[in-house]
């Protein structure tokens, strides 16, 4: 329930005013449905049922949704400005463009916010260049390729992935889309995350040196023996 009222005033807030709003709730008891409620007049459709997590409730969104592009904010995450989606509706031209994405903010518990751009397309085979937040993609390229569950938490990844390799038509805006807090999934569980990456990744030697080197990486962060050395000899 936390912070999920801020997601639905950034949608609700935009100055952009064509926007089917949808929200899908995985069956909370916490009190998130009450809030939701306070907010239903300017909802367009929201439901509350049990999933199989993220991507699962994220594919239900996809089926009911009667818009030309579809985007999704988890529960805490946000639209960067009031103005987004207006300015890229009257900046870019989106004929024969099946997926859009731009750069992404990251709130950390301190206060500080950091812009984290988007990186190259021929990259994503090094991992997420952008973040499903911060891209917009054509609906119904969506409902006929919906997330594969199989891939868990990198099913967004995937789909990205899958899609370029697809020739599928991408665009790169040059435009902070989103913004969420810090400590999320790929946070917490970095070295799952990058397991999962080079999973679906076609595979060569040069890919799987890189991957390796970045759980090497990943792993000796956690190694608390390494911080004890380095303060032992300054």
């Amino acid at each position: 329930m936390q912070h999920i009222e801020e997601t639905i005033l950034s949608v609700l807030n935009q100055s952009y005013d064509n926007v089917e709003y949808l929200i899908i709730d995985g069956g909370s008891s916490d009190g998130t449905c009450n809030l939701i409620a306070k907010y239903e007049h300017a909802v367009d459709y929201w439901i509350s049922t049990s999933d199989d997590g993220i991507f699962h409730a994220m594919n239900k969104g996809i089926d009911l949704a009667n818009g030309n592009w579809i985007n999704f904010m988890n529960s805490g995450d946000q639209f960067y400005d009031r103005t987004t989606i207006k300015n890229i509706v009257s900046a870019y031209s989106i004929n024969n463009v099946q997926i859009l994405y731009g750069h992404h903010g990251v709130l950390y518990p301190s206060g500080k916010k950091r812009i984290i751009k988007a990186g190259p397309l021929e990259n994503l085979w090094r991992g997420s260049q952008f973040c499903h937040q911060s891209s917009f993609v054509d609906s119904s390229y969506l409902k006929k390729n919906k997330f594969k569950l199989s891939a868990k938490n990198a099913a967004d990844f995937q789909f990205f992935y899958e899609a370029k390799v697809n020739n599928v038509k991408f665009m790169k805006v040059n435009e902070v889309v989103a913004q969420f807090r810090s400590g999320g999934v790929s946070d917490i569980d970095r070295i799952n995350v990058i397991l999962s990456w080079w999973s679906v990744i076609d595979k060569s030697i040069i890919k799987n040196f890189f991957y390796f080197y970045l759980i090497i990486k990943e792993t000796l962060k956690k190694l608390p023996i390494i911080s004890i050395i380095l303060n032992k000899f300054r």
